[in-house]
């Protein structure tokens, strides 16, 4: 039985899993509910943080250096080593708003053929969702990958 076990885990084919991140503490939070719950031997988890720049199309690549992705480096990178995570991580920009934004992820999940697409919820007021609409939401409604709403504010 042991035995048979460990079979299905070699030859289950590794898994990407998209966790879309930016500098808040639900995010850290999230990543480590992903680690703990979610993420199995073999899987690659693609962090990705998306900065609204008023990009023309969907997204556009942008560097891991620039002062927007710092946080990364002090509060991701250092915490998916120790755990030894196999990791890889991109900065997009997008436009402006949660639709651009929440296209964006969208977008990057769908290419990145995610078996999973995770997001923190950030508490709004609802006349703030009304206004500003929500990236979560718009990704609820648009996504190809299932989505994992994480509540960790």
């Amino acid at each position: 039985f042991i035995f048979n076990a460990f079979i299905l885990v070699k030859i289950m084919p590794s898994r990407s899993l998209v966790l879309a991140v930016d500098d808040s503490k639900a995010a850290i939070a999230s990543l480590g509910w992903v680690l703990e719950q979610y993420l199995r031997a073999g899987d690659v988890l693609h962090i990705l943080h998306v900065i609204p720049t008023g990009a023309s199309s969907v997204y556009e690549s942008a560097s891991l250096d620039s002062q927007e992705c710092a946080f990364l480096y002090q509060d991701f990178f250092p915490f998916l080593q120790k755990k030894q995570v196999v990791f890889e991580a991109e900065a997009i920009r997008s436009g402006t708003g949660a639709d651009k934004v929440g296209a964006a992820i969208c977008k990057r999940a769908s290419e990145l053929n995610a078996a999973a697409l995770f997001i923190a919820k950030h508490d709004k007021s609802s006349l703030e969702e009304i206004f500003v609409g929500s990236v979560t939401t718009y990704c609820a409604n648009h996504a190809r990958s299932p989505l994992v709403v994480l509540h960790r504010d």
